[in-house]
């Protein structure tokens, strides 16, 4: 995390994956969006908790999907067009901004698990599975965003649990 001087914005920098990789999971994360946005209950399965303490407009989740997706996509647009063999993209905000990112990301790591356990509905709903290549990309930039927003928090890396090759966040005592 980078705090910029005499400011109140941060800097959190996501970890490196070939573009192609990041392109990929944002054109999910869109596609994820969309289908929510016509769907009431899996807009419901993507309400985070924290969202549920403090309500927002309906539009909120949208708008912040936006801004950090956008954010996200340049870099690696921009990346992938100039050849690079890895896209490293830092997401500069309000830290309550960012706070608030990391728990719309949580809210697609709980639609990989309730996919997972009932993949019949999802894909009823018209949304495939991510690769595994997206679903462990999505848990690295959690992850990452959660250790450099959180000084508490370290991340280690964990073996693969049965969905995805995960990085596991640990709370230091």
């Amino acid at each position: 995390m980078h705090r910029e001087p005499g400011s109140r914005r941060i800097s959190v920098t996501l970890p490196p994956a070939p573009p192609a990789s990041y392109l990929e999971w944002l054109a999910w994360w869109s596609h994820v969006e969309r289908t929510a946005s016509q769907d009431r209950v899996l807009e419901t399965v993507l309400v985070s908790p924290m969202l549920r303490q403090r309500p927002r407009p309906r539009t909120w989740r949208r708008t912040m999907a936006l801004w950090l997706s956008g954010s996200i996509g340049r870099q690696a647009l921009s990346a992938s067009r100039s050849d690079a063999f890895a896209s490293t993209p830092v997401v500069t905000g309000p830290r309550p901004m960012l706070d608030e990112a990391v728990g719309l990301l949580d809210t697609l790591a709980r639609f990989v698990r309730w996919w997972s356990q009932d993949p019949l509905a999802a894909e009823a709903v018209g949304i495939a599975r991510p690769s595994s290549r997206v679903e462990l990309l999505h848990a690295e930039v959690v992850d990452r965003m959660r250790g450099e927003l959180d000084p508490n928090v370290i991340v280690i890396p964990s073996a693969p649990d049965e969905h995805v090759g995960r990085r596991l966040a640990v709370v230091k005592r």
